[in-house]
């Protein structure tokens, strides 16, 4: 009895040692899957232009190529790619979505920072070009001190001044879903492997239990008995059933609460009063020709600014100048609010 109990105790250790390499590497994937890069063409493109400028001087409302204050340098950067952001780091908060946890930020994002006078008020703004594990990332921006330099989040003079995020690319929100729906799947997968393996380890020690019994005197003479042998197997396909049966279960119910969790696409928050980026301007040349536009009788257009639109848009849509709609409209603003109606005249 002695030795049947130390073979016992082995066997045991040797299958919770199973099962924490099994879970060590469940481990491992679950990490590899939030460190690894989610990137669009566009995304790469704009990191590898941004850093073209680097060490390029700042210079205070300096626009580029040669010279750059924090907002010239992200319009400039933005630009290349058909997206017309505002003149100040104000204005552009005020022209994207807000993005308030760090977590849900992407490569390509704005992020804002207070000025010197820490006041709560816009006074700085960076592009994303790494995002790290932790929520941290490194931005690349115009520097009054640098020039145009990579920077990280966790030097203490700009952690100190962080206010939020703003997006400007869409492909970042499309990535974002993806990444959601590979962690997904990745944690569904590893709870069946933990399931699958505990399953294992208990039949396994079952067996080993009852292959210790076959060989002791008590079981040999209870083995005798055709109903023992009976209720037995019976006993084991019930067992085996049940296992199928809830397996099955669990791959067609699976509505955990991490699983639910994780299936929520991350929101950003919107503001009403304020347009949202504009698509690339070459997409707006290209935008469907009808709309809620009306003739007056002095056969003038009143054309209804409609999301997305740019001057730039509205002049090559009625074949005129950004200068003409500006001197007939003296009353608009630097940013186009949809809804807003202009005066165009019928050349």
């Amino acid at each position: 009895m002695t030795y049947f109990f130390i073979e016992k105790k082995i066997v045991t250790i040797l299958w919770l040692l199973l099962l924490t390499l099994l879970l060590a590497s469940c481990g491992t994937s679950r990490k590899a899957v939030s460190e690894k890069p989610y990137l669009s063409s566009t995304q790469q493109q704009l990191i590898n232009y941004s850093k073209d400028f680097l060490g390029k001087p700042y210079r205070p409302a300096g626009k580029g190529p040669n010279a750059f204050d924090c907002s010239g340098f992200t319009s400039f950067v933005f630009l290349k790619f058909g997206y017309k952001l505002g003149a100040s780091s104000e204005d552009q908060d005020r022209q994207v979505p807000t993005i308030r946890r760090k977590d849900d930020l992407q490569i390509g994002d704005l992020v804002f920072f207070e000025g010197r006078r820490k006041n709560g008020k816009v006074g700085h703004v960076g592009i994303v070009i790494e995002k790290k594990s932790n929520g941290e990332f490194n931005f690349i921006h115009a520097s009054t001190s640098d020039g145009v330099i990579i920077t990280a989040s966790t030097e203490p003079y700009y952690a100190s001044r962080y206010l939020r995020g703003g997006r400007v690319l869409k492909e970042a929100d499309r990535l974002t879903s993806q990444k959601a729906k590979i962690a997904k799947q990745k944690v569904f997968e590893e709870e069946n492997s933990i399931y699958f393996a505990k399953n294992i380890s208990e039949n396994e020690a079952n067996r080993v239990n009852l292959s210790r019994f076959e060989s002791s005197d008590e079981i040999s003479k209870a083995q005798s008995d055709k109903n023992y042998m009976v209720h037995s197997r019976e006993a084991s396909r019930k067992t085996m059933s049940q296992l199928a049966s809830e397996t099955n279960h669990k791959n067609t119910t699976n509505n955990s609460p991490l699983s639910s969790k994780i299936h929520q696409e991350k929101q950003t928050m919107r503001r009403p009063e304020y347009t949202t980026v504009p698509d690339p301007e070459e997409m707006d040349a290209k935008s469907d020709s009808s709309s809620e536009d009306t003739v007056n009788k002095d056969a003038n257009i009143r054309h209804t600014v409609k999301m997305g639109e740019t001057l730039y848009s509205i002049s090559r849509k009625y074949n005129c100048s950004i200068e003409q709609i500006k001197s007939w409209n003296p009353s608009i603003g630097k940013v186009l609010k949809t809804g807003e109606i202009l005066s165009i005249r019928n050349n």
